[in-house]
C-alpha cells in the first residue's frame, strides 16, 4: 500500500513500518502497560484502523476491560481506549 505524501514525509519509519504483520509494536505496548498502570488505569492510543479489531482482541486477553474501539472524524476506526484490571 502506497502511503501518502503527508504521511509517509513527516511521522518516523518506525511508526509506520512493524515487524510480526505491524503487530510487534501493539503487542509490546500492551504486555508492558501493565507494569506502569494502576489497578483501573486507562490505556489510551491511536492505531492502524486496519489492525483496530486485532488489537482490541489482544488488549482482552492481556487482561485489559472495558476494550473499545472508537473512529475518528471521518469514520475509521482510530483509537484503542481500555482498563487495567489487575
Amino acid at each position: 500500500m502506497a502511503l501518502p505524501a503527508s504521511v509517509r514525509d513527516y511521522e518516523p519509519p518506525v511508526a509506520l513500518f512493524a515487524s510480526d504483520g505491524g503487530m510487534a509494536m501493539y503487542k509490546t505496548l500492551l504486555s508492558g502497560a501493565g507494569a506502569v498502570l494502576e489497578p483501573g488505569g486507562w490505556l489510551v492510543f491511536e492505531l492502524d484502523s486496519s489492525r483496530a479489531h486485532e488489537v482490541g482482541e489482544l488488549a482482552g486477553r492481556a487482561g485489559f476491560m472495558d476494550v473499545r474501539i472508537l473512529a475518528d472524524l471521518s469514520g475509521r476506526d482510530r483509537v484503542l481506549v481500555a482498563r487495567f484490571d489487575s
